[in-house]
């Protein structure tokens, strides 16, 4: 089997748990560590439908906040490159 098979997506290997009814397949995040938000969350074949411990407004509000910075930026560079243009 290749070994590149056996990391999670930061090139790290998973850790098993078998414990409890079911074996656990966990990937500790982009930081490698315990807990963490975002990209640094864990991941773990138990928890498959639980993606992230923040409520639905939180993660709701920075992807508002996320699309407001990146439309503003768009908008600078848009009449940047119209007074370019003239």
């Amino acid at each position: 089997m290749d070994s590149r098979e056996l990391t999670d997506p930061w090139g790290r290997a998973f850790h098993y748990r078998a414990g409890g009814p079911y074996p656990e397949v966990i990937s500790y995040g982009a930081d490698g560590k315990p807990g963490g938000d975002f990209f640094d969350m864990d991941l773990s074949s138990s928890t498959l439908w639980q993606p992230s411990s923040q409520s639905p407004s939180e993660i709701r509000t920075r992807r508002v906040m996320l699309a407001f910075w990146i439309g503003a930026w768009a908008g600078f560079f848009a009449c940047f490159y119209g007074l370019l243009r003239s």
